[in-house]
């Protein structure tokens, strides 16, 4: 693909910058302050399709634990639901009182299969045009703080 493209590039190198660039990638600039005031107030965790090496590392300064596909050999959308599953057992709670806030469908269908409430974040007010529907949309997390 890199010759197809006249680019000079081994697979490995292209993949090593893709994971540096991707896991030193900015926080939107509502993620601290919203982690700051609901980390104390609620157990907060991250699942995540991406390889734990793409996860920026903003989560360890809070305590987040990481539920992801690498892990789990599981993807949120998937038939088997794994993480969703795993993360309702470690955590030994109903999937009602869990809100899961993401910004694909996967999130959302991955979350509603399981009975957790989907929060789709939809920074781009972007339609929706899926069958399974998110139960909440908001625009920026500040916006779920009056939800909690």
């Amino acid at each position: 693909m890199f010759r197809d493209m006249n680019m000079i590039y081994e697979a490995h190198e292209a993949n090593k910058i893709l994971f540096e660039e991707h896991m030193h990638s900015a926080c939107y600039e509502d993620t601290e302050p919203f982690l700051n005031r609901i980390s104390p107030l609620y157990q907060v965790c991250i699942v995540s399709d991406a390889d734990e090496a793409m996860i920026p590392r903003f989560h360890e300064a809070y305590g987040i634990p990481i539920f992801i596909s690498e892990h789990y050999q599981s993807y949120k959308n998937d038939a088997d639901n794994a993480m969703f599953k795993q993360l309702l057992d470690r955590y030994q709670v109903d999937p009602s009182k869990v809100i899961h806030i993401g910004d694909s469908v996967t999130d959302v269908v991955g979350a509603k299969r399981e009975g957790i409430t989907a929060c789709w974040l939809n920074r781009n007010k972007r339609s929706w045009d899926h069958k399974v529907a998110p139960d909440l949309v908001i625009q920026s997390l500040e916006e779920l703080e009056g939800i909690l």
